[in-house]
């Protein structure tokens, strides 16, 4: 199976390591959010709703409820969307 880098990778701080975050919690991210797991992270449902230019800095790819703050309106007129996955499952 070919892993899949999440299609914001090369601009994220977080993907990228240039994130003010811890060394050992940017690496958890990386692993497990940056390469196949970024359906599910909260960086990339702000991305895909509302635009990655839009996506808060300190928000952090677990930070779920924040994420859903910022799209929770248009999610739920859009049910599927990439952010209804990340939710569905929150």
């Amino acid at each position: 199976m070919v892993s899949r880098m999440c299609p914001h990778a090369d601009v994220c701080p977080v993907c990228a390591g240039t994130a003010s975050v811890d060394p050992r919690a940017t690496r958890r991210y990386r692993a497990t959010y940056c390469v196949d797991g970024w359906q599910e992270c909260a960086r990339y449902a702000v991305a895909a709703e509302l635009g990655i230019e839009r996506v808060p800095a300190e928000i952090s790819p677990e930070d779920h409820p924040r994420a859903y703050e910022l799209v929770s309106a248009r999610w739920l007129r859009r049910a599927s969307s990439p952010a209804a996955a990340v939710f569905s499952a929150w």
